[in-house]
């Protein structure tokens, strides 16, 4: 498993890029018993699939699983279609999940992703921006983070 790390930032005047994190691990959910109220609370809706971080540099993608494997190859489609979203350096937090015709996820069918056939019916839902050409957006607010996700996977 990587540990979460930022490399060295190189001297921006001799015109490197800036630091570039390792995997993160990522923030899991605490069952609290009951949603809480009031508006200063944002709602998902739970997807039953594998929790994955994707890295995009500059067009090569790579995916984690949630304890940090590289999963790029088992998720060979999801990270082709991501080497197509705009240039620069993104650190998304998502899950993977093959969708059923009336639109829940079928975790079975996720399971058997790798095999010819179900791995292009994966979809990889984009819950969280952490990181973004340079600089951690963790310390960011939540619908901030979501704001740029929104911007960064807009292609159109």
């Amino acid at each position: 498993m990587h540990k979460p790390a930022l490399k060295p930032a190189p001297n921006p005047a001799v015109g490197s890029v800036p630091p570039y994190p390792d995997y993160i691990a990522p923030c899991l959910a605490t069952d609290i018993g009951r949603p809480p109220t009031g508006n200063k609370w944002a709602h998902e809706i739970k997807l039953d699939g594998f929790r994955t971080q994707l890295h995009l540099r500059h067009g090569a993608v790579t995916i984690y699983s949630r304890e940090g494997h590289d999963w790029t190859e088992r998720y060979r489609s999801v990270a082709n279609q991501a080497a197509r979203l705009s240039p620069g350096h993104l650190v998304i937090d998502g899950e993977m999940v093959v969708l059923r015709s009336d639109g829940t996820s079928d975790f079975w069918a996720l399971q058997k992703a790798p095999r010819p056939g179900i791995s292009d019916r994966v979809t990889y839902f984009a819950f969280d921006l952490l990181y973004q050409n340079g600089e951690d957006l963790r310390g960011r607010p939540f619908l901030e983070r979501k704001e740029l996700l929104r911007r960064a996977l807009d292609t159109s």
